[in-house]
């Protein structure tokens, strides 16, 4: 993974889009499409991570490469970002299993933020030194995080899993990929892997029947993909990107 804090996809990304490739292959209560509501949600978490597994990313790499530890400036917000993005996830949307492990990684997050949160902000308000580093390292700041990212992805894996495979999965995978563009601060570049998450592997269209204007969406976004963005471009990405998300979750076309 990237440890960039502005990396083409959010925390853990590499791995989750490769699974989301693999998806796509085996091609609404308030929410028209579970599934898709379920993506979204999960893409807020993952995003809501970035800053702490940016900073543990940076921490590793300067153990083994000296390079410099970078802090996300973030960091100590992403406390109360999890948590929320935790609670939006609607629990009914949930079957058990998943429901369990993401109330086991919210009881985990609360515990985090009440031991590592001031240290996270002191991290912010000053450029790290060897020293702070180390102690926070012993303290158990950086396995706290890693242990966080496991628990979060297997809480992904178990919600995947109730999914059937085919449509459902692939739903909830484009409305994670979607929403991870929609959460970026910045988006510099989209990655060239959207194209095999929209359409599949050796494809060249969606492997369902869709509106003409969701297809035309997803097909600009691919266009997008794979290379640097002009000002206007990134404006014209966010706007395909909430446009597709809005179709998949509530099923309906959204005016504009």
């Amino acid at each position: 993974m990237d440890p960039s804090p502005k990396a083409r996809y959010p925390v853990g990304m590499r791995g989750i889009i490769a699974t989301l490739i693999l998806i796509a292959v085996l091609s609404l209560i308030a929410f028209s499409s579970t599934e898709a509501a379920l993506g979204a949600r999960f893409a807020d978490l993952y995003s809501a991570f970035v800053p702490l597994y940016s900073f543990y990313r940076s921490y590793a790499d300067h153990l083994f490469s000296g390079a410099p530890v970078v802090v996300p400036s973030d960091s100590g917000r992403s406390c109360d970002g999890l948590l929320n993005a935790i609670d939006e996830i609607p629990s009914d949307l949930l079957p058990q299993t998943p429901s369990v492990v993401l109330a086991v990684l919210r009881v985990d997050v609360v515990e985090f933020c009440a031991s590592y949160r001031s240290i996270l902000e002191g991290f912010e308000r000053s450029s790290p030194d060897e020293d702070l580093l180390e102690r926070a390292s012993e303290g158990g700041l950086f396995a706290a995080i890693h242990e966080l990212n496991l628990l979060l992805d297997e809480a992904l894996s178990q919600v995947l899993s109730s999914l059937d495979e085919g449509i459902e999965r692939w739903r909830f995978a484009v409305a994670f990929a979607v929403r991870t563009i929609i959460d970026r601060d910045a988006i510099d570049r989209i990655d060239d892997d959207l194209r095999r998450i929209f359409y599949g592997e050796d494809r060249d269209s969606p492997p369902m029947d869709l509106p003409e204007g969701v297809s035309s969406a997803m097909a600009g976004l691919i266009s997008l993909s794979g290379r640097s963005l002009s000002p206007d471009e990134v404006d014209r990405a966010r706007h395909l990107a909430e446009y597709i998300e809005y179709y998949f979750v509530f099923d309906v076309l959204p005016n504009g």
